[in-house]
């Protein structure tokens, strides 16, 4: 977003349906992996008053969820962890409280379905992760028609839940998921704008995207006056040094894709791969909230 322009939502038809960003099958037989490690980090940047950017990090195991700090590292041996990137539209405070709605929801639904995992059956990861935006968004849509102060209230979210042999996400809005798997890094998140459609189809360059004037339309958000949502889902299969980033579309402002692959591919840490990202995207641009969390498997 600039910051002079506010995201807005069209209409929800005027976007092509997304397909699952499946990479993989079922866990079945999977490595099974020890630990993840992670950082996370907002910025309000240059030329804002409010950040708008929310993020969220627990964990859970054997009925109990934890918030987890900036950074660390955890077991995934008996724990299952969730992070979450959230870029609000409405005004200052009412995306961070669209940011609380959702983590409500997944207090409730992630450990619920855990302990399903742990008696035997296996959670229903998407269905569930789906749940929550669908409740979320709700939610989100009724406050805004009570009261006239949250008219216009909404977000985007990209999260994933994580646990030791696979990355299950759900995404809406133009946040981003990225993957970095064997020196190759790309984008697993589909923007919801029609500059992202048409550089998905081939029909313009990230340049162009980047440029286009309907950028910061967005075709799908929580809230936001859109009748219905139809979130993105995916599950990734995942190996020893694989990372991953979540960032608010601040972050990509400044900073193209070839550079956030170099960027993530550096024989660092999370939290020095942050640092790093963070203040070349804020140097380049700082003209919006930017907000990342970078994390990787072990």
């Amino acid at each position: 977003m600039s910051t002079t322009q506010m995201k807005t939502a069209a209409d929800s038809s005027d976007a092509a349906p997304d397909q699952d960003a499946a990479a993989g099958g079922p866990a079945d037989g999977a490595e099974k992996l020890e630990s993840v490690s992670w950082a996370a980090a907002t910025d309000t940047g240059r030329f804002r008053k409010d950040n708008e950017d929310a993020f969220i990090l627990f964990t859970c195991g054997q009925g109990e969820l934890v918030l987890l700090g900036k950074s660390g590292e955890g077991a995934l041996d008996e724990r299952d962890y969730v992070f979450a990137v959230s870029d609000g539209m409405g005004g200052a405070n009412l995306g961070e409280r669209a940011s609380r709605m959702v983590v409500e929801e997944l207090k409730i639904l992630v450990p619920r379905a855990y302990q399903a995992g742990v008696s035997g059956f296996r959670p229903d990861y998407l269905g569930v992760l789906g749940q929550a935006i669908d409740r979320t968004h709700a939610k989100i849509q009724v406050e805004a028609q009570a009261y006239s102060e949250s008219s216009g209230m909404g977000a985007t979210l990209t999260l994933v839940w994580l646990n030791s042999t696979a990355l299950h996400f759900a995404h809406i809005g133009d946040s981003r998921l990225y993957y970095l798997h064997e020196g190759q890094c790309r984008q697993l998140s589909h923007d919801h704008t029609r500059p992202g459609q048409m550089q998905r189809d081939g029909r313009i360059n990230e340049r162009q995207a980047k440029n286009h004037p309907q950028r910061n339309i967005l075709h799908q958000a929580l809230g936001a006056g859109n009748r219905a949502v139809e979130p993105q889902l995916g599950t990734v299969l995942i190996h020893p040094g694989d990372r991953f980033l979540l960032c608010s579309d601040g972050l990509t402002d400044g900073l193209w894709d070839r550079r956030l692959g170099q960027l993530i591919a550096q024989d660092k840490d999370c939290g020095g791969i942050l640092a790093d990202m963070m203040r070349e995207s804020l140097f380049q641009s700082a003209r919006d909230n930017t907000t990342a969390i970078v994390f990787e498997l072990r």
